[in-house]
Order: structure tokens, then sequence, then C-alpha cells
């Protein structure tokens, strides 16, 4: 049934029990009556997101990310993680470079709608911060969350990681790393 057919009822039914406290007819009367005429809806539709999903994530300076979420119960929350690799990440405000930055994350994921999902979760984040130095690593260890809005398979967000990177030359500082990103979600269950 439809939200102004929903209106149109409760509507008419306060109207009827307004009628009948002001005529002094019995109001039990007058509501069995319009219960008997007007149609109430058997079930309310609402989102119900996927119980199993799979997205590929790509965002600037080839940083591609691929993760998995599983619903929880009949809820609207999803438990996952996510693995990544991005040649070179400059979105950030660290005193350092970060590339080659390969990464693991946790996530809880909120579909507030069919179109609008909020994750957050833990981030573990290891970088090189120069060209040709295989012993010239470091790692970034925080917080990441994210907005997305889209429909069915394709979504476009924004990803922020806060949190504290650490390396050899630079030693310990606190920033964050944010892109947007484009996200393909493959859905089943």
């Amino acid at each position: 049934m439809r939200t102004s057919t929903l209106l149109e009822s409760a509507q008419m039914r306060l109207t009827v029990l307004v009628g009948s406290l002001l005529l002094g007819t019995p109001s039990g009367t007058a509501a069995r009556t319009v219960s008997q005429e007007l149609p109430v809806p058997d079930e309310v539709v609402r989102f119900q997101p996927p119980t199993n999903q799979l997205s590929l994530a790509s965002a600037a300076k080839l940083d591609f990310t691929i993760a998995y979420a599983r619903q929880v119960a009949d809820s609207r929350f999803a438990f996952g993680g996510a693995i990544g690799f991005a040649w070179e990440m400059n979105n950030h405000n660290l005193d350092r470079n970060v590339w080659e930055a390969g990464h693991v994350e946790m996530f809880g994921r909120y579909h507030i709608s069919e179109s609008f999902v909020i994750e957050a979760g833990p981030t573990v984040m290891t970088y090189s911060w120069t060209d040709d130095c295989s012993s010239c690593t470091g790692s970034f260890v925080g917080l990441r969350s994210g907005v997305f809005f889209g429909y069915r398979f394709f979504f476009i967000g924004y990803t922020a990681r806060l949190g504290t990177a650490r390396d050899d030359q630079n030693g310990s500082g606190f920033g964050v790393i944010h892109t947007p990103e484009v996200r393909f979600v493959i859905s089943w269950g």
C-alpha cells in the first residue's frame, strides 16, 4: 500500500473519531465501521541490504581495494574486511612520501538506505618513503571511515584514514590520508 493511501486511511479514521465525539455516537461503533471499509496494509516494505557484498574500489594514482562484507542477521549492519594496494598516495598531510602502500582493513558497514552507506574500522598500512629502496619502509596504523552514495552496483564516495605513520627516516607522525573512491559492488543472498 502506498504512503498516500496510508495517510488517507489515517485521516479518514481521525475524521470519523472526531465526528463521533461531536455527535455523541459511541466511538467504538464508528471505528469498527471505518475499519471494515478501509484497507489495512499487510506489510510495510522496507529496504533490506544484501547478505553478501564483494566490492572493488578504485581511487586516483592506481589505488585498488577489494573488500567483502556480510550482513549481520536481518539488520542493516554488515562486517567485513579489505586488502588493497596503491602506487602513490598524494592526498595526505603527513610529512613524508607514501608510495607503494599496501593496506589491510576491517570495517563495520551501515546501510542508511539503498543508496547511502557509511563505514568505519581499523586500518594497517605499510609503505615506502623513497623509490628503489627495499628497506625504506614505514607503517601507518589508524582508523578508516568512508561515506558512499550510489545505486545497486556503482557507488562513489570518500575515504579518510586518521592515524600514526612511523618509519626510520621521519620517525613518528600523526596525519590523515584521504581519497575519493569509485566502487563496483557485486551482491548476492
